[in-house]
């Protein structure tokens, strides 16, 4: 006697193959988006790795970005060496959740970070200033470091850390002019470590160059010991 499927295996079937076609789908975005930035790597002289070898963690573990959230992971990671190895620039892609349930959220953004001997850094951090930070800064004396003749850039960001003096000698007058007309980004540094990005905003490939170009740019400004010239610092779309 001729048996026919029940409607519950047929349903169950059906979500297999609906899950089958999802990771397919999911697959083949992962590997166009590797493919596109295996060929940004090779233009830019870099490295590729797909996924992280966790050298670089205990670097990074010291930056608020890395100690935000849980289920880091490190994907995408274009390196290259420079000045005789004593300087190591990446980019790479940055994921990490946080809340539960409803209140879930993930955060995937693109990273710049350089490990430099050309580096001193005060430890800082830099990011867009909300309307609660000024509050905070007006009503409890929060601390912002403020440049009075660059006001754009005040008003943008809400820039701290302990050394003042070091801080404002560090941001030269080209930073300040970029970031002044450049909003959104986010920066840290500690010693011979920086990051810079924009929080939870992963580029996209042809964005990549430029978004090296100017974290390289940032990078050598800050560089105390380098001669560089001043690079055109352009805005990411």
């Amino acid at each position: 006697m001729r048996t026919f499927p029940s409607m519950r295996q047929k349903f169950s079937v059906y979500q297999l193959l609906k899950r089958q076609l999802a990771n397919r789908h999911s697959a083949q975005y992962d590997t166009s988006r590797e493919g596109q930035l295996r060929a940004v790597a090779h233009r830019l002289g870099m490295d590729y790795n797909e996924f992280e070898d966790y050298s670089s963690r205990p670097l990074l573990s010291e930056f608020n970005l890395f100690k935000s959230g849980r289920n880091r992971t490190i994907t995408n990671i274009l390196k290259k060496t420079e000045d005789n190895f004593d300087t190591k620039l990446q980019i790479f892609d940055y994921r990490f959740e946080t809340g539960y349930g409803k209140s879930k959220r993930t955060y995937n953004q693109t990273v710049f970070f350089v490990q430099s001997k050309n580096l001193a850094l005060p430890e800082f951090s830099m990011e867009p200033e909300s309307i609660f930070d000024k509050i905070a800064s007006y009503v409890f004396g929060r601390q912002d470091i403020d440049f009075e003749r660059f006001p754009k850039f005040s008003g943008n960001y809400l820039l701290t850390g302990d050394d003042e003096a070091y801080i404002r000698f560090m941001m030269n007058e080209e930073l300040l002019h970029f970031f002044s007309s450049n909003r959104g980004w986010y920066m840290e540094g500690i010693n011979f470590y920086l990051i810079f990005y924009k929080i939870n905003t992963r580029f996209k490939a042809k964005s990549i160059k430029q978004f090296y170009e100017q974290g390289k740019g940032v990078y050598e400004s800050m560089a105390k010991e380098m001669k560089w010239e001043p690079l055109n610092l352009k805005t990411t779309k």
